[in-house]
């Protein structure tokens, strides 16, 4: 058996849909790899909700259909939220799907979003927000780092914090300068933990990650106790390629000598689609901040389930 994460955009770079014959390939090649062990479908892109409802009904019936080995299945999605409605929001409730929706913080931060009139949507993804709130939808904010969030993230992090926003994933843009992102992180992993502490735990993606890989090396886990997860990423009518493992694999040539790679995992070059090193940023953050890994709670591990 092997856990396995796929990232599908089954609206592709090119604009090309993932018909329903590519998906159900996909689907018994990751049934037949894990053989049992869980399996996470993860749709992203430019916004994975323009395959359609149909496409994501069909999915799902194939899933379940195959899923004799009855491997454990987690779905989740991210969305801008302009196509969201009932109908899409009682699909994911349907389907346990956990909904990333993107937003920047305030709307002031949001300049980066807009629909094809350039015209700033700020206001449907706040409907888009309440819409999965009232339907009791799991549900976390996407949240991209642009120099004016990073610069800002004090008002962010606050502003998430009075919406009962309870998981976030920050991912850093391709603008950021290491100053920048360095000043982000050190920032708010300090929210983050002060949060933690007070015993108002919000759940931030990333730094979820570290504490827990943390708190694993303090208990003396070693290489061998570390979860196996194949990750692959699937765009369009892509065919699946199941042979790469990429969470354990380095991804420059300092992560071979540096002490915090316990810890980064590799994750210095992670920016989508930008040759960005971020080593002096995660290094600076480290040097900084690991003193405050050891001031979680024991129940860390069990905040992360809820």
């Amino acid at each position: 058996m092997a856990a396995i994460t796929i990232t599908i955009k089954p609206v592709s770079d090119t604009c090309d849909l993932m018909t329903m014959e590519s998906a159900k390939r996909l689907i018994d090649f990751a049934l037949d790899y894990a053989n049992g062990d869980r399996i996470t479908f993860a749709f992203c892109g430019g916004d994975p909700l323009l395959a359609g409802l149909d496409f994501y009904e069909r999915f799902m019936t194939r899933v379940l259909k195959e899923n004799k080995k009855f491997s454990p299945i987690y779905i989740s999605i991210v969305t801008n939220g302009l196509l969201l409605n009932r109908r899409w929001v009682e699909l994911f409730k349907r389907n346990g799907f956990f909904v990333w929706l993107e937003m920047d913080g305030p709307e002031e931060f949001n300049h980066y979003r807009f629909n094809q009139n350039e015209e700033v949507q700020f206001g449907r993804v706040l409907i888009a927000a309440d819409l999965l709130r009232v339907y009791e939808v799991n549900y976390g904010i996407r949240c991209r780092v642009t120099d004016q969030v990073a610069e800002h993230i004090d008002e962010v992090y606050r502003y998430f914090r009075k919406r009962e926003v309870m998981k976030l994933d920050f991912v850093p843009y391709f603008d950021l300068t290491t100053q920048q992102y360095a000043y982000f992180l050190k920032h708010a992993f300090q929210y983050y933990t002060e949060d933690c502490i007070a015993g108002h735990f919000l759940s931030v993606r990333q730094f979820d990650k570290w504490v827990s890989l943390y708190r694993g090396l303090q208990r003396g886990m070693t290489d061998s106790d570390k979860t196996d997860v194949t990750e692959v990423t699937v765009g369009g009518n892509q065919e699946p390629d199941f042979s790469r493992n990429t969470l354990s694999t380095p991804t420059c040539a300092d992560c071979q000598t540096c002490r915090y790679e316990p810890l980064c995992r590799g994750g210095c070059l992670n920016r989508s689609g930008v040759d960005a090193d971020d080593c002096p940023a995660y290094r600076a953050f480290f040097q900084e901040c690991l003193p405050l890994f050891s001031a979680f709670p024991a129940d860390f591990d069990l905040l992360l389930r809820q």
